[in-house]
Parts: structure tokens; C-alpha cells; sequence
């Protein structure tokens, strides 16, 4: 059975291209050596106009009906590992992200955390919630090493 690989980190205070494009290449290569991928920003394409992804933007549906939420839980419970890219970040706290980390501690989950950043790096719940690697490609190499 394939392992399920869910790509989080930051969305709000970002472009569309920014909260999206390593999430595509991510998905690209993972999916090529064996992986499901699931994608938080799947389905929010009208979002593509936005020049900086909030709340009481174009996504105002997606929170009101708790879209957002509910659909990131049920990606987080369906993943095997979560690959948390944090190498680009919006002057806005990563809200969603850490709550995601949470979530997926308290379920037990793999987290690989991507960042150069040494607060984020050494930060004690960063540490002992994920394995940290500096590079999307130190990601790729190590889930190609634990296995699909």
C-alpha cells in the first residue's frame, strides 16, 4: 500500500504562486517515486487572483463553512507523514501550519519539517516533534529512503 505524503506550511500572507509552487514540485516527485499526495491547497484555485492569500479575501466561503478546517483534518488523518515546508514565510503567523503540526503529533504521525530558519530549527516543539532537514531535496532523498 502506497504511503500518503500531506504537504503543509504556509498559505496566508502569501501569493497563490508562493503557497503553491514548491507544493506542485513536491507533488510531482513524490507521486513519481510512489507516493499519494495530498495538497491543502487543492480546489482553491480561485484563489489565483489573490495578491496576498487571507481571511475576508476570495476564500471568505471556504472558512465560514469551516471548508478549510475540516478538510485539512481529514487530509491529516488520511496522511502517513507530513512534509512542512518552511522555508517561505508571510509576515502573518503560520496559524494553520502549527495547528497542523499539533494535530499530527497528537495522532503520531511522521513530520518532516523543511527549514534553514535556526529559531524555527531549534524551537522545542519543532525539535522534538519532526526530523529537520535544511532542503525540499534532503525531504525528497529521506522519504525516498523510509520506504512507500
Amino acid at each position: 500500500m502506497k504511503k500518503t505524503v500531506y504537504l503543509v506550511g504556509p498559505i496566508g500572507g502569501l501569493s497563490y504562486d508562493d503557497a503553491t509552487k514548491w507544493r506542485l514540485d513536491a507533488r510531482e516527485h513524490l507521486e513519481d517515486v510512489g507516493f499519494t499526495v495530498l495538497d491543502p491547497m487543492s480546489g482553491k484555485e480561485c484563489l489565483k487572483n489573490d495578491k496576498s492569500i487571507g481571511v475576508g479575501l476570495n476564500n471568505t466561503k471556504y472558512v465560514e463553512n469551516g471548508y478549510i478546517y475540516h478538510s485539512d483534518l481529514f487530509r491529516l488523518n488520511a496522511a502517513d507523514i507530513i512534509l512542512s515546508n518552511l522555508t517561505k514565510l508571510s509576515s502573518r503567523p503560520t496559524i494553520g501550519t502549527f495547528f497542523e503540526y499539533g494535530y499530527a503529533t497528537a495522532k503520531g504521525k511522521t513530520i518532516i519539517t523543511v527549514t534553514t530558519d535556526e529559531y524555527i530549527s531549534k524551537h522545542p516543539f519543532i525539535v522534538n516533534s519532526s526530523i529537520i532537514v535544511p532542503t525540499l531535496e534532503d525531504a525528497y532523498d529521506l522519504l525516498s529512503k523510509m520506504g512507500r
